[in-house]
């Protein structure tokens, strides 16, 4: 069943020490799905484990000095809503 005039909500997430609390949870799950992704990463990207190390450290220290957020679209009920075709 088609739907019309979709909305989505996006939500910003602080991530990094930067943002106190929410940004440390957040930044705490952002390295455990790139370390578990580690593997998968470097054989996509065809580059060594040493590199994807270097480049965390330092996407790390990028989101402390751009304090940078998460981008995430909401697709719940409460987030989206629509009008059927």
């Amino acid at each position: 069943m088609p739907v019309e005039n979709i909305h989505t909500h996006p939500v910003s997430i602080p991530t990094g020490r930067w943002a106190g609390r929410i940004g440390q949870m957040s930044l705490t799950n952002t390295q455990a799905a790139l370390l578990g992704m580690k593997p998968l990463i470097c054989a996509a990207n065809n580059i060594p484990e040493e590199e994807f190390d270097r480049l965390l450290v330092q996407a790390y220290l990028e989101f402390e000095e751009y304090k940078s957020s998460l981008q995430f679209t909401m697709r719940f009920p409460h987030f989206c809503g629509g009008v059927k075709a």
